[in-house]
């Protein structure tokens, strides 16, 4: 789908040009999370350096988590994954186009 993959590129340039985009996205994740003390950030390897460097600020959004650990991961191509007790969140660039390809599949459908 056109749209989809213009979506997907206009994503991966805004990611290249503003790194902290994916601090947000860990932010606004880490918000959600509502079970567990100890919380994982699987993210891409380019992107880990930055994380690290706003861990205080990641820490602070969700004051619950006394275990962050960021972890590289090379399948995280784009926003990241967030493990805890209480399960995954898939916050990751192609799991957004993938809901929203499938979100106009079936608006078409209808």
């Amino acid at each position: 789908m056109l749209a989809i993959e213009i979506a997907r590129r206009a994503l991966g340039k805004e990611l290249e040009a503003a790194p902290d985009t994916v601090v947000e996205i860990a932010k606004t994740v880490l918000a959600e999370v509502t079970e567990g003390a100890s919380v994982r950030v699987r993210i891409n390897p380019t992107q880990t350096a930055i994380l690290e460097s706003h861990r205080a600020e990641l820490e602070a959004r969700a004051s619950h988590i006394h275990n962050l650990e960021i972890i590289p991961d090379h399948h995280v191509d784009g926003g990241c994954m967030v493990e805890s007790d209480g399960g995954v969140i898939d916050a990751r660039i192609q799991t957004y186009l993938q809901r929203l390809a499938e979100s106009m599949w079936g608006e078409n459908a209808s």
